[in-house]
Parts: structure tokens; C-alpha cells; sequence
């Protein structure tokens, strides 16, 4: 009986060992499944060159080497943490750590070696196993506060290293560590600076259109109010430029404006036609030409002015001819470049937004500087209102252009009709209109004349002032 009873009692304990260690291998894979997963995918590049990844856990970093037919993921685990919830730098290279490499083969035996990485007060920069030497370069991501540890590609200029794979029966590899200064240099900033050429063309389209536009005709107290709406002094450069920075604008243009006495409707343009511009993408400037004393309006000799002057500013390819009482309504009315003379103003509400005649060209009208000169500008001879847009219509025509104008939907402005008194009629229009083409190559450009009593760079127009003189002309 009791032979029985010991028999029994062997038994059992055989049992409940076998079972216990069927137990704690289950929770030791568990442990290992887990491990592994914490420590990061491994990487597996095919091809020759091997390549390595370095992954930094809580308290591990994976050497994971990628080959063709070998993968090796080498496990840098530290004896004791201090309880911190990052592993820093003090952490991973302050104490002794234990290395482990775990190297599959194509066979499918899996073997592992252990080394011993000494303390060190210095971080390592170099690292250098048995298969390759590497240096380290530590980035610290301030997001979530981990230190990340990368390689720099390898390149084909290095020399191949020829080491051959140690045996289990040999010693283990060593860890070499180059140490770097405790202070580590500050980075530094590079600014680049880009010269126009540099730069990729900017879109004929312009950049946050939004179409129609809604024409606000209260007078701004002041250029510096003006400024303050936008919510930024110096939004545009001295002397109302400006070009963008971030492309190349494909057009410099010249906005010019015949001037006197219109103050009210200047602001009003002013702060209308900056911001539409500069969603154009435009390299431009508005220049203010401002007939001095009381000689009759010219209209006309003053756009042959502001073309001269601006000039003076920059080489501009293009011109648009802008009447200051004229408020565009859709900023997709382009003020670039034309492929001819282009007739942009083509819907007044004055005129309730029709054309009234097809030989007209005022208002606002947009030249390259080769077509403006072919036509040798606008006439001189045009003294008070009206005439000199019937007059250039002719001239453009006379010299084989074809008038391009935008969808009346596109081509809508509004008149300011306040604080404006119109200039009387010039009642000599209609006979100069019927010379128009035989004076067109005496008349213009090639025989301007006047004179300029100041030039102002405003915040956000350059104003010419000139004396004209109808005995002159």
C-alpha cells in the first residue's frame, strides 16, 4: 500500500512538473512574441549591399541588417533602467549593456552570440560589428521625446570590408566606440538666397481668385488707413510695387494713371487694386501721373508720360492705361502680358455693363511695349474730353492689330461717379479724328514734350508731377 501510495505520489508530481514547464514555455514564447514586437519591424532589403536600421525602444536598441539570403537583428538591451519612461542618452550609453546578435540563415538554424558593451561616460558614434563599420548619427524628436538613432546611406566609394562570420566556438566580436565632445556643436542655418532666374515661372492663372469682386466706394481716411485695413505696413514696396517671391512673375507691368485732382477716387482705386494684383502674381507698379496747372486736361499725353517715367523704374514689358474713376469687378480680368492691344474695360455699369460702340477703346486698356510703340503711343493733340480713345482704336488698327477684348462677364468695372467734375469737350475732336492715321508717325511718342517738376514714392503709388504746354504741341 504504501509502495502504491509513493507509486501514485511520483506520479503526480511528474505531472504537475510537466505541466509547469508547459506553462512557463508558453508564457516565456508569450514574453518573446511580445519582445519582439516592441522592439520594431524587422527589415529585410534584398540585394547585396547590407543595410541596417537602428530602432530605439524603451530600453533596446534593434540592429536590424537586411542582405539577400541573411538577416541579423542584434539586440542591444541594458542590464537595469533607472525607471525612467524614455530611454535617453545617459540611459543606453551611461552603463554596461548586454548585445545579442540572433542570425537566421538559409538553412533555417538560427544562432545567437552575446557581447558586452562597456561603460562609457562618452555617447558612441561608431559602431562596428563583425559584418560592418557604421557611424551612428542621434536625432532627438521633440514630439515625443525619444531619441532616434539613423544611419547614413551607404555609398560605393567605400571600401568593402572582407570579415568573415565568427563560429560559435570562437570568442565574441568586440564593440569599438569613438567617443564625441560632451558639448555638442549648435546647428547651423544655411539661408539660400534665390536669384529671379532660380526661381519656376508663376501661373498665368494667379493664385486665390476669387472672380467677382464687390467695389467698396467709401474714401479711406489715409494710404497709412488704407495699410492698417490690410493688417500690415509695407504690404507693398515704396512707390506702390510689388512682385512675388516665391515664383517668377511672367509679367511686369506698368499701371498708369492720368491724374489731377482726383483724390477721393485715387484711395479708392488704391485699395481696390492692390490686393487684386498681387493675387495676379504681378510684378508691378502704379504710377500717378498728375498734370500741374490749369491748362486743359490731356488725357492722352499723360499715358505717353507715365509710359516714359515708368521706365525709369524697371524694365516693364507691358502697360495697361487705367482711368482712376474705373473699379474692376472680377479679379480674373487679367492685367498681365496681352497677346495684342486688349480693350479691358469692356462692361460699364455707366453703361449698363454694354459696349457702346465697337471702335471704342477707353476706359482701361493693356499694351505690350514693342505693340505701344509700333503705334507710337497716344496722340498729343487731344486738349480736353474725349477723342483720344477714338483716335487710338484708329491707330491700332492702322497698323494691322487685332483688337482682343474679355467676356463682358469677366470685363465689368464700376465708375465712381462721386467727387468728380468732367473736363470740358474738346471741340476741335472730331476733325483731328479725321487726320488720325497721317499723323499717327509725327504724332506721339517721337514727339512728347514736358517737363517734370518732382517725383514721389508714395506707400502705394509713385507720383509723377509734369507741366504741359499746348503751344508745344
Amino acid at each position: 500500500m504504501k509502495g502504491d501510495i509513493d507509486i501514485e505520489y511520483s506520479e503526480d508530481m511528474i505531472r504537475q512538473t510537466k505541466y509547469f514547464l508547459a506553462t512557463s514555455c508558453l508564457i516565456a514564447l508569450g514574453v518573446i512574441i511580445y519582445r519582439y514586437a516592441s522592439l520594431g519591424n524587422t527589415l529585410n532589403f534584398p540585394g547585396k549591399t547590407k543595410i541596417y536600421n537602428f530602432s530605439l525602444d524603451k530600453n533596446a536598441v534593434t540592429i536590424e541588417q537586411g542582405s539577400f539570403n541573411q538577416v541579423e537583428n542584434v539586440k542591444w538591451t541594458k542590464d537595469s533602467l533607472k525607471g525612467d519612461d524614455v530611454l535617453n542618452d545617459d540611459d543606453l550609453f551611461g552603463s554596461d549593456a548586454t548585445l545579442t546578435a540572433t542570425v537566421a540563415k538559409p538553412g533555417g538554424q538560427i544562432t545567437e552570440r552575446q557581447h558586452i558593451i562597456k561603460r562609457s561616460t562618452k555617447r558612441p558614434t561608431t559602431f562596428q560589428t563583425t559584418r560592418k563599420k557604421t557611424a551612428l548619427k542621434l536625432t532627438t524628436h521633440k514630439a515625443t521625446e525619444k531619441s532616434v538613432v539613423t544611419l547614413p546611406p551607404l555609398t560605393k566609394s567605400a571600401p568593402p570590408l572582407t570579415i568573415a562570420a565568427p563560429l560559435l566556438t570562437k570568442p565574441a566580436p568586440s564593440l569599438k566606440v569613438q567617443t564625441l565632445p560632451a558639448a555638442m556643436p549648435k546647428p547651423t542655418i544655411s539661408v539660400v538666397t534665390f536669384k529671379p532666374g532660380d526661381l519656376p515661372a508663376c501661373s498665368h492663372e494667379g493664385e486665390n481668385l476669387v472672380g467677382s469682386l464687390r467695389v467698396d466706394q467709401t474714401v479711406p481716411a489715409s494710404e497709412e488707413v488704407i495699410e492698417k485695413d490690410w493688417g500690415e505696413k509695407g504690404w507693398v514696396l515704396k512707390g506702390g510695387a510689388w512682385r512675388p517671391t516665391k515664383c517668377q512673375a511672367v509679367s511686369k507691368v506698368a499701371i498708369v494713371i492720368p491724374y489731377r485732382n482726383r483724390e477721393e477716387q485715387l484711395k479708392i482705386f488704391l485699395r481696390h487694386m492692390h490686393p487684386m494684383l498681387k493675387r495676379q502674381l504681378l510684378d508691378y507698379r502704379i504710377m500717378v501721373i498728375e498734370q500741374a496747372g490749369r491748362t486743359p486736361f490731356n488725357r492722352a499725353m499723360l499715358f505717353n508720360i507715365g509710359y516714359k517715367e515708368a521706365l525709369q523704374f524697371h524694365d516693364f514689358k507691358c502697360f495697361i492705361f487705367h482711368d482712376v474713376d474705373l473699379i474692376p469687378e472680377n479679379d480674373k480680368n487679367y492685367y498681365g502680358c496681352p497677346s495684342a492691344p486688349r480693350h479691358l474695360s469692356v462692361a460699364v455699369d455707366k453703361f449698363n455693363y454694354r459696349l457702346p460702340y465697337q471702335a471704342i477703346f477707353g476706359g482701361a486698356g493693356a499694351f505690350k511695349k514693342e505693340d505701344f510703340e509700333t503705334i507710337n503711343g497716344f496722340s498729343n493733340h487731344f486738349w480736353g474730353w474725349g477723342g483720344e480713345d477714338d483716335d487710338l482704336y484708329r491707330r491700332i488698327t492702322a497698323k494691322g492689330f487685332k483688337l482682343t477684348r474679355p467676356g463682358m462677364s469677366v470685363g465689368r468695372y464700376k465708375m465712381v461717379k462721386v467727387f468728380h467734375k468732367s473736363a470740358k469737350a474738346d471741340p476741335l475732336r472730331f476733325e483731328k479724328l479725321r487726320s488720325s492715321k497721317q499723323r499717327m508717325n509725327s504724332d506721339g511718342l517721337n514727339s512728347l514734350k514736358y517737363k517734370v517738376l518732382h517725383v514721389l514714392e508714395r506707400p502705394l503709388y509713385t507720383k509723377v508731377t509734369v507741366e504741359v504746354n499746348p503751344k508745344e504741341v
